[in-house]
């Protein structure tokens, strides 16, 4: 039973480490949808190749 008891714990702090990385996951996803927002409106306005090169100019 102790061995359960362990492998329980183990699992809750794994869970709450994921639950954490989740977290920050979706704040991070939230701010970039927010600050490519307008880069979104900009290439509605543009030819669809001009929208290519801008979303690809800091590779």
């Amino acid at each position: 039973m102790d061995t359960r008891r362990k492998r329980i714990d183990e699992l809750e702090q794994e869970n709450a480490a994921l639950r954490e990385v989740n977290d920050i996951l979706r704040k991070a996803v939230a701010y970039y949808a927010r600050s490519l927002g307008g880069m979104a409106n900009e290439c509605a306005r543009m030819q669809p190749s001009s929208c290519t090169d801008v979303a690809h100019d800091d590779e």
